[in-house]
């Protein structure tokens, strides 16, 4: 199925994500927790991306109601919270990465399904 602009944009975060993944692993690694900040809010970023295209929307901060998208990981805003309070901590950070995989999954559900309607 081809992509239409929004799963182009989306294909092109998740390579951007695996960039800043491995970058945070390695701090991560070496305990360099000080360096984590800006490639977690980098992160988080990519995925709220992630989330709202993936409901054919814009990510705006001023708008922001992640209960009212379809397409969504479980318990979203209460573990992306978690993150935004604790961007240093490993956990954090493997949370990060779960939402973003979760949401990538999404994206293939609905895509998908959506290839199943056309038939």
């Amino acid at each position: 199925m081809k992509l239409d602009a929004n799963g182009r944009r989306i294909s092109q975060l998740l390579v951007r994500w695996e960039d800043v993944r491995k970058v945070l692993t390695v701090h991560f690694e070496n305990r360099e927790t000080e360096k984590t900040f800006i490639p977690m809010e980098e992160g988080i970023i990519i995925f709220l991306n992630l989330l709202f295209l993936t409901n054919d929307r814009e990510w705006n901060e001023e708008e922001f109601n992640m209960m009212e998208l379809q397409w969504k990981p479980v318990n979203v805003l209460e573990r992306i919270t978690f993150i935004k309070k604790r961007p240093n901590l490993f956990h954090s950070f493997i949370q990060l990465s779960e939402l973003i995989t979760e949401q990538e999954k999404q994206f293939n559900k609905k895509m998908a399904i959506k290839k199943m309607t056309k038939h």
